[in-house]
């Protein structure tokens, strides 16, 4: 608590976490949120997390659904597909002028050299620019992006968990106190903060053995390896994703 006191606001990070050693096989809250609506799971998630970094007897609230990079989704006007073009054809010519493709590959005694082409920094170095990028269409017309397809910018997944064939996000919180009863903080929450995010979100579904499926997968670890596991109470360690 004095050492994050100490670090204050860290901008730029999307998670940022403190503890003990106390806390290897599991946070003391956790809950997982399962569905197979992914945009009810992820509102869900919202406003739970929400919930959570409200509670003063909470802190470090985290989850196992981390935002993706960005990602250009497009989507072709009735005039692209007038023009023989198709999604598959405008992404191709899109990533090769940002991203650049590779035309030529030579040998040079005894280095490969691999020759790419892709726009000046200028004319990649702004997603802006999309807009004026010209596509050639199959009869070898040059038409502005702008006529032809719209685009949005969204983030992707890193990664997409399972348990008993639906989706997860498990949501793990620390306490600010140690000394506060972790059991009483769950039920506080399962009894009164999850039930009305449950009415808007009927699909989705909570567990709340995250905590019981952490240290089960701790104990598999310890008895399956030989290696062997010396947690001290005085291990401080920082996590910064």
């Amino acid at each position: 608590n004095s050492i994050q006191k100490k670090m204050g606001s860290v901008y730029g990070v999307e998670s940022l976490t403190y503890g003990g050693g106390r806390n290897f096989g599991g946070s003391p809250i956790s809950i997982s949120l399962l569905g197979n609506n992914p945009k009810e799971l992820k509102a869900a998630k919202r406003e739970l997390k929400q919930n959570m970094e409200n509670n003063a007897l909470l802190k470090d609230i985290t989850d196992n659904d981390p935002l993706g990079i960005k990602e250009i989704n497009i989507e072709l006007k009735d005039k692209a597909f007038l023009l023989g073009l198709n999604t598959q054809a405008v992404m191709t010519q899109v990533r090769n002028g940002f991203f650049g493709f590779q035309a030529q590959r030579f040998q040079r005694g005894q280095d490969e050299i691999k020759v790419w082409v892709r726009y000046d920094e200028e004319n990649r170095s702004s997603i802006n620019r999309l807009d004026e990028m010209k596509i050639t269409t199959p009869d070898g017309l040059k038409v502005p992006f702008k006529e032809i397809a719209n685009y949005t910018i969204e983030r992707g997944e890193i990664a997409i968990n399972h348990v008993d064939g639906r989706r997860e996000v498990q949501i793990s919180s620390d306490l600010s106190d140690p000394t506060e009863s972790a059991p009483e903080i769950l039920n506080d929450l399962r009894t009164n903060v999850i039930p009305p995010i449950l009415d808007k979100y009927p699909s989705v579904t909570p567990v709340y053995d995250g905590q019981k499926r952490e240290q089960n997968k701790l104990v598999q670890y310890h008895h399956t390896s030989n290696h062997f596991l010396n947690l001290h109470d005085d291990c401080i360690y920082v996590q910064v994703l």
